[in-house]
């Protein structure tokens, strides 16, 4: 991952360099590629199964635990 944003680097060298805005716009490339590498290396890596991602997201069922009165 530190290798991909790396290259990013590279490549944004000009606008990490530019005005303030291309500089807000180089660094949330960054970030993103850093987030989208990490999550593809989970996956591959098999850290994290879709079944898990969709269980995270999947709605809960409030529980009838608590007692009304």
């Amino acid at each position: 991952m530190g290798l991909a944003v790396f290259a990013f680097d590279r490549v944004l060298d000009p606008w990490l360099n530019g005005y303030m805005v291309e500089r807000y716009g180089a660094l949330l490339v960054l970030v993103v590629a850093g987030c989208a590498i990490y999550g593809v290396a989970c996956f591959v890596t098999r850290t994290f199964r879709l079944s898990d991602i969709k269980a995270l997201i999947r709605k809960r069922r409030p529980t009838d635990d608590i007692v009304q009165e």
